[in-house]
């Protein structure tokens, strides 16, 4: 039988071996979404936002956040794009060029000033109320892309005052909006628009292209491009992915998955049938036991709440759902050998899998 994945509401215990997918969400200024992989710097069109004047993108939490030229925080739809309106912001911000959100969980914005002479400014939001609330000007003007470090420090991309020739890549100091140029012998070799940190910490900026950026030196390196344009906003979303990990028993490794749990899409599990086999079946859990527990001549390596048996022999399809809350999070599983003898059914425990919910 197929059977839908519940919300799971804990996290792993286990860090499982991630493959890279589709693992950046992008947009453009005129409101093209792009699913992007870090690892190609390639992208393929997955809708439209269908909303106006969006130059900025950051994740809070689950949601893709940006705003509108009206100055509406809005949430974006990983899996097709679509912009639906949060709350308004008060006193309204009507060009926003960077949004970042830092470990603590602090909004943060960078308003363009207006007039080339008019410096950047910096402000937080509060995602609940739409409250802006000004920290300080900005030591730029030509502020386009930001985003914050795994340590919470916020850096952002110059590309001058209206010339198209800025600093480059600078420091944005959270508490008065000052910004410093990381490296002044390097400044903006490239047409960078946004930023976005990935898990491992390495900074991201692109617009035509993707590179990566090197904190220290400012120096970005070329990733690839092709399949996407004008990104003015993109963020990390966790990318799916499956391993394989074994008791310290017998537990023969014939349970895999087939396809990565990427979430909307069918998942699918192979438990690699014993030519006695007549059934085999697979248990999921959020949690793992933190002692593998003897049981069938193998290792119980979970704690089984949900069980799925295949429609044939070896075969498992678990349907995901299209919710972006689960992104990130995971599932053990197990399979079970039924084996038919002379002497009667016989049971096998195979290997487990660990795999996280994502794109």
């Amino acid at each position: 039988m197929n059977r839908s994945i519940l919300p799971i509401v804990c996290a792993f215990s286990l860090v499982p071996t991630l493959v890279a997918q589709s693992d950046l969400r992008g947009i453009s200024f005129t409101g093209a979404a792009y699913a992007l992989s870090s690892a190609t710097g390639t992208g393929i069109a997955i809708g439209t936002t269908g909303a106006a004047g969006l130059n900025s993108m950051a994740r809070y939490g689950s949601l893709l956040l940006s705003v509108t030229s009206a100055g509406a925080l809005v949430a974006i739809n990983p899996f097709n794009g679509a912009a639906g309106t949060l709350v308004t912001t008060s006193p309204a911000l009507t060009s926003v060029r960077g949004l970042a959100t830092t470990p603590s969980g602090v909004l943060y914005a960078i308003q363009d000033g207006g007039l080339t002479t008019v410096p950047d400014k910096l402000y937080t939001i509060d995602v609940t109320t739409g409250l802006t609330t000004f920290i300080g000007n900005c030591s730029h003007n030509g502020l386009q892309g930001f985003a914050s470090d795994l340590a919470g420090n916020l850096y952002a991309w110059d590309l001058g005052p209206g010339t198209g020739v800025g600093v480059g890549l600078v420091v944005v100091d959270a508490l008065t909006g000052a910004t410093t140029d990381v490296n002044p012998a390097v400044g903006n070799t490239v047409d960078i628009q946004t930023l976005a940190t990935a898990p491992s910490g390495v900074l991201f900026g692109g617009r035509n292209s993707l590179y990566t950026v090197d904190t220290s030196t400012g120096v970005v390196t070329l990733v690839g491009a092709g399949g996407f344009t004008d990104l003015r906003g993109m963020e990390f979303v966790p990318a799916a992915g499956c391993s394989q990990f074994n008791g310290s028993g017998v537990n023969p490794l014939v349970c895999s998955c087939a396809s990565l749990p990427v979430l909307a899409t069918p998942w699918n599990i192979t438990v690699t049938p014993a030519a006695t086999t007549v059934a085999t079946l697979v248990f999921f859990s959020t949690t793992a036991l933190p002692v593998p527990v003897p049981l069938f001549g193998g290792e119980a390596l979970i704690a089984p709440p949900v069980v799925d048996i295949g429609t044939a022999v070896g075969a498992h399809t678990l349907l995901l759902p299209q919710d972006a809350s689960l992104a990130g999070l995971g599932l053990f599983g197990q399979g079970l050998r039924l084996n038919a003898l002379p002497a009667g059914l016989s049971i096998e425990l195979t290997n487990a899998i660990s795999a996280t919910l994502g794109f």
